[in-house]
């Protein structure tokens, strides 16, 4: 899949550790559903806002047969996101339990 898994960077340069561990994480997720066939993920930089602060975002769309899951944590406002690996961890971790309840969904069917 990680041919047809794009990776865009916003308001910074592109980082080849970030886009690695990025990939990485794509890796570990077709572990739990092999049939993932494309997807997107953005890596917003920090706006610097007084009431926010400075946190990374991360912007995953992951594309299965017959859904599609989204996934945004520049929403959250957890003051951990200021490093973007963490940023990254827990966007992917809540990916993950996507993947897995879907997957769960349809062996139950």
């Amino acid at each position: 899949m990680t041919s047809s898994l794009r990776i865009v960077f916003h308001g910074m340069d592109h980082s080849d550790a970030v886009h690695d561990r990025i990939v990485s994480e794509i890796q570990k997720l077709e572990k739990f559903n092999a049939r993932i066939t494309s997807g997107r993920v953005t890596v917003e930089a920090p706006h610097h806002h007084k009431r926010k602060g400075s946190l990374y975002g991360i912007a995953i769309v992951l594309d299965l047969p017959g859904s599609e899951l989204v996934v945004n944590s520049s929403r959250a406002n957890n003051p951990d996101h200021k490093d973007i690996y963490i940023a990254i961890r827990d966007a992917f971790a809540t990916l993950t339990r996507r993947v897995t309840e879907l997957s769960d969904r349809q062996h139950a069917h």
